[in-house]
Order: C-alpha cells, then structure tokens, then sequence
C-alpha cells in the first residue's frame, strides 16, 4: 500500500482512498498508471513524431506536420484527462 500526497492539502493519503481525510478532496490517478500502459504510449508519440520528422526532411511537409501534432495530440491527451477512482 503506497502513500499519495494530496493536490489540495498535501497531507498524504492512502493509495486505495477515494477522498482525503484531511480536507474531502477526490483522489485522481492519472490514465494508464501501469507502466506497460504508459511505455505503450509513450512508444506511440515517439514513433509518430519520428515519422513526422522523417517525412519533414523528405519535403512531405503536410503529412510529417500531421503526425507530430497527432503525436502531440495524443501525449496532451494521455496526461492531462486523470480518472476518478
């Protein structure tokens, strides 16, 4: 059993709570906090940026531009929308 800090009081918590018991905050964790989820991600906006580089340097400007901001798109995505537990 891990212990989370709260965003609000920072006063820590247990991982498997729904509120603080410091302040009644809701516990958010991220999307894809397995790490196989998150290698998975991180390997496909990695990939899809490479892609829109290599096609950047072979003058395919419109396409190579498309898969960086999609890559892009995608890691805005994965981090900013947290689940509720």
């Amino acid at each position: 059993m891990a212990l989370l800090l709260c965003r609000e009081c920072g006063k820590e918590i247990s991982d498997s709570a729904k509120k603080c018991e410091n302040c009644g905050a809701h516990i958010y964790i991220a999307l894809g906090t397995s790490t196989k989820i998150r290698i998975k991600y991180n390997l496909l906006v990695w990939l899809l940026i490479a892609l829109g580089a290599t096609f950047i340097f072979s003058r395919v400007y419109i396409i190579g531009i498309l898969f960086i901001v999609i890559g892009l798109y995608i890691a805005i995505w994965f981090y900013k929308f947290p689940k509720r537990i």
